[in-house]
């Protein structure tokens, strides 16, 4: 008679059970219980403790302080701020670990509807952040707009520039800009005071030929004024330059008649100039180049000593114009009562 205790299928499981059982035995006995398996078993538990402990410290409730970024919406293409709405809010907030870091990745945008001119930003904050989110603080809590009728108007633009070219050389025009003028468009009471925009400085170092360059404008009431243009194209022109030098005969003009007769002292002046290089020839061989004194000078004159007026010739570029002497004595005279 079969034991009733112990089913057949019953026996047959719990032989293989034991048969597993001594196999793994042996296997152990076999590896000795190396190292290496006790520090992976090590690990693993450490692994999972720490996951544990962030699933666990998740789940809790923290406060945090979190920026986020505003966007202004709805402002009307006739006004324009006095100032500017915040373009940052901080936040107090507070919720569960998970929550804050989906929130500090992820941050929203505060919209602000510029149709208004009283914001509640505890109350805009509160529609773009999510459920399990809940607001302490806002700084700033409210925000006036303050807005004014948009006025623009055209006005001139200034260079801000340090030139420089080496010892030889010389700008032979003014730096040109181009465009010159800039429309600027803002609230009316800012527009109304401003008569110029500035560049931003630039600098150029041994400028000695034709270069062009694009200069930024300057953005200095941080975003109240609306420009039309941002840049503009600044030309500069070097050339070589080079010493020359004249002896030129002084004249005495508006002399009255033949009677009058001054003698000045010394009659020749020598005149020393720089000119570019490429008009040096015609500038040693213009018949124009005149030193004269007036009779008037000499009749108002109580010193002794007269200065010569030089007349240049026209086309040719003369820098750093010297005479010597630049005064001259006179004798000699005999005027007409």
């Amino acid at each position: 008679m079969a034991d009733s205790t112990h089913p057949e299928p019953e026996r047959s499981i719990i032989e293989r059970l034991n048969i597993l059982r001594d196999i793994d035995i042996d296997q152990r006995n076999d590896l000795g219980d190396q190292p290496k398996h006790k520090g992976l078993k090590i690990a693993l538990c450490l692994i999972c403790s720490l996951l544990l402990w962030v699933f666990s410290s998740m789940s809790e409730i923290y406060s945090k302080i979190i920026e986020v970024d505003t966007r202004i919406e709805n402002l009307a293409s006739e006004e324009a701020f006095l100032t500017l709405p915040p373009d940052k809010i901080q936040l107090h907030v507070k919720g569960e670990g998970l929550s804050l870091i989906q929130l500090y990745y992820n941050p929203p945008k505060v919209v602000i509807d510029a149709s208004d001119t009283e914001i509640n930003l505890i109350d805009v904050v509160a529609r773009n952040l999510p459920a399990p989110i809940q607001i302490e603080r806002v700084t700033p809590p409210i925000f006036i707009l303050q807005k004014e009728e948009r006025m623009d108007k055209k006005i001139p633009i200034i260079l801000n520039a340090d030139i420089n070219t080496p010892l030889t050389y010389d700008l032979v025009q003014e730096p040109s800009i181009f465009p010159d003028s800039v429309v600027v468009s803002g609230a009316s009471s800012l527009i109304e005071q401003i008569n110029e925009w500035p560049t931003e400085l630039f600098a150029a170092e041994e400028v000695k030929d034709t270069l062009s360059f694009e200069v930024n404008l300057v953005d200095s009431l941080n975003g109240l004024v609306d420009l039309s243009i941002m840049q503009t194209q600044l030309l500069l022109v070097a050339e070589e330059f080079t010493e020359g030098g004249r002896d030129i005969e002084v004249l005495i003009n508006d002399v009255p008649s033949i009677q009058d007769y001054v003698t000045l002292d010394p009659p020749v002046v020598e005149v020393t100039y720089r000119v570019p290089l490429s008009q040096y020839y015609l500038a040693n061989d213009a018949r124009d180049f005149f030193l004269f004194v007036s009779i008037d000078d000499i009749r108002d004159d109580t010193t002794g000593y007269v200065t010569p007026h030089l007349e240049l010739p026209e086309g040719i570029l003369f820098r750093d114009v010297n005479i010597e002497p630049d005064k001259l004595r006179y004798y000699d005279v005999l005027l007409d009562e």
